[in-house]
């Protein structure tokens, strides 16, 4: 929560005016949940670390664990909800919501996308299916790509 505010503050300070609740509230709240989701995928690759001090401070590499886990779920679910607030603020645009979904109309979403897509498998081979731990610790290593 602590690094949440910190993103949104940092957020807010960046933009000339305030203006951007009142004028285009959706791309707003798109941006900063954008920005959440890099802020938690940044915070797992921290706990995944396994750093001394990390642990030592949540007590124990377990609830390191547990953390990590439950904030890539976090993460994920900005990620969704960032494109859900990107697809609401173009419309009544079909042609821009489109753009959001369907590959090869602009690179910089196509990016988007494939990394969306890319998370979306691993997290289903990570937490759906049941992998044995050889396969399953390297789909997990493949996270660091999208």
């Amino acid at each position: 929560m602590f690094l949440h505010a910190i993103t949104l503050i940092l957020w807010l300070m960046a933009k000339p005016n305030f203006f951007i609740f009142k004028n285009t509230p959706f791309l707003a709240l798109a941006q900063i949940s954008g920005l959440w989701a890099a802020t938690a995928v940044s915070l797992n690759f921290v706990l995944a670390a396994r750093l001394g001090v990390v642990n030592k401070f949540l007590g124990g590499l377990d609830k390191a664990y547990l953390l990590h886990a439950q904030t890539g779920k976090i993460a994920f679910f900005y990620m969704l909800f960032h494109l859900l607030l990107l697809l609401i603020d173009a419309l009544p645009s079909t042609k821009l919501a489109l753009s959001y979904i369907i590959p090869f109309i602009d690179i910089a979403y196509d990016m988007g996308k494939i990394a969306l897509s890319l998370f979306t498998l691993l997290l289903v081979l990570t937490l759906i299916i049941k992998l044995p731990y050889h396969i399953w610790r390297k789909t997990h290593q493949l996270m660091v790509l999208p």
